[in-house]
């Protein structure tokens, strides 16, 4: 019935998404405990406020320097005993629960597309935005076992990776 989402309040991404996140939230009943993350060094901290209120789950919004920080999230759910989820399907490798998204990796990849194109002479405002054409879900069997999470046989027939 609680979910609160990791966010960083310097991305001018995340008032909107957290707007949008709770309505989401309230059409199901949920309440969306914001956790805002300021700086690297608040984490544990922030943790801390988190189990207090005690959620029923933990989204990671997406943003680049959350996701460094990955391994200490993911240890840090796993400490306070929260479900975590994020659009970074690396997450689950870090130890987080589940992940929905494009693979950054995949990106990566295909940016190297465009920098062998302007290499070549392409002027960059001449080339065309890309959306991710392929999103991954993958689920740590290791994390749900240590949550007492019993994840479903089809969810994990569909997943892309299982991590054991």
């Amino acid at each position: 019935t609680t979910m609160a989402a990791l966010f960083n309040p310097g991305n001018p991404t995340h008032p909107y998404f957290l707007e949008k996140l709770r309505a989401q939230a309230e059409a199901f009943s949920m309440k969306l405990l914001p956790a805002e993350l300021k700086a690297p060094d608040a984490l544990e901290g922030v943790f801390a406020e988190l189990a207090a209120q005690r959620p029923d789950t933990l989204q990671i919004m997406s943003d680049s320097g959350i996701f460094d920080l990955s391994d200490r999230i993911a240890a840090l759910a796993q400490m306070h005993r929260i479900p975590s989820f994020a659009t970074l399907p690396e997450f689950v490798g870090a130890g987080g629960l589940l992940a929905y998204g494009a693979s950054r990796r995949r990106l990566f990849i295909r940016s190297g597309y465009y920098v062998k194109r302007i290499l070549e002479g392409s002027l960059p405002g001449d080339l065309p935005v890309e959306q991710p054409t392929r999103v991954e879900l993958w689920i740590n069997i290791r994390t749900a076992k240590a949550l007492n999470l019993v994840v479903p046989t089809t969810l994990l027939a569909q997943a892309d990776e299982v991590v054991e």
